[in-house]
């Protein structure tokens, strides 16, 4: 039973991770740009609206995210104008760079504690195995997100235009496809999906000023896991790597936990799932 309770309750952490996994996964298909800066949105998300408060500071917190996200698109679309697109290391590095801004602006501002954004009360137990309605609150959230995320790719206009320039940028192009429109709307998107995981983050386990960098690991992770990037294999990775710190901090020696993730990143590298294309221009 302990097992079982460590394990839903490292899938509910997961959802979490899920969805900062999908907003990096969304961006990256459609702009080939790993964005570092994901878990700074989160981070700066769950800062805000614990500084805001309820009812309004969730919200807040959504619009701080997608408007730091919002600010990246246009130094892509600036570095698209340049001709610089195709060295894509030159916009990563960039967005690590915009991290550490996004750091220091929280530290400046909020100070060095972790902060928590009220959760919601209460707990249930199914069996013995004891769940917390703040988890199943969060996993519920996401999945719900994930499932709209689909729909609206799968049917929308815009979710249609969002999939042609992420196959192919230059013929959506030529197709008269508003290619720099859309890339600019998937960074709004991205960075409301990750200040919508940056309030549930700072409903369980607290965001700080430092969280944005490992927050953005665990996204990396999750988005790679399982060796392609898509939206629902994303989100399910973040799932598998909540469900492995989970059961790490249980079983692993004390302080193991926090390594779960990039080691992750390194048995799946090495192990030729993920194809050297991905990080070459080449689109999932």
């Amino acid at each position: 039973m302990a097992f079982v309770e460590f394990g839903l309750n490292g899938i509910f952490l997961g959802a979490v991770f899920g969805l900062l996994a999908l907003a990096i996964a969304v961006v990256w298909m459609t702009t080939d740009v790993v964005d570092v800066a994901t878990g700074s949105y989160a981070a700066a998300a769950g800062m805000v609206a614990v500084w805001a408060g309820p009812p309004w500071g969730a919200l807040l917190g959504i619009l701080a995210a997608t408007a730091l996200s919002g600010t990246m698109g246009v130094i892509f679309l600036i570095f698209r104008r340049l001709g610089a697109t195709r060295d894509t290391i030159l916009i990563v590095l960039c967005t690590i760079a915009y991290t550490f801004v996004i750091e220091s602006a929280l530290q400046s501002v909020f100070g060095t504690d972790n902060r928590f954004f009220p959760s919601v009360p209460g707990a249930f137990d199914v069996a013995g195995v004891f769940l917390t309605f703040q988890g199943v609150f969060a996993f519920l959230l996401a999945v719900v997100l994930l499932a709209g995320l689909l729909a609206a790719l799968r049917w929308s206009p815009a979710g249609l235009l969002m999939r042609a320039s992420a196959i192919s940028a230059k013929s959506a192009s030529l197709t008269g496809i508003p290619v720099r429109r859309v890339q600019f709307v998937v960074f709004l998107l991205g960075g409301a999906i990750a200040g919508v995981a940056g309030v549930l983050a700072s409903m369980s386990i607290g965001v700080s000023y430092s969280s944005g960098f490992a927050l953005s690991i665990v996204a990396f992770s999750g988005a790679v896991v399982l060796g392609r990037v898509t939206v629902s294999l994303a989100f399910t990775g973040g799932l598998l790597i909540g469900l492995a710190i989970a059961l790490g901090q249980a079983y692993l020696p004390q302080g193991w936990d926090a390594a779960t993730a990039p080691i992750l990143i390194v048995a799946v590298l090495c192990s030729g799932l993920v194809s050297r294309d991905m990080f070459h221009g080449a689109r999932p």
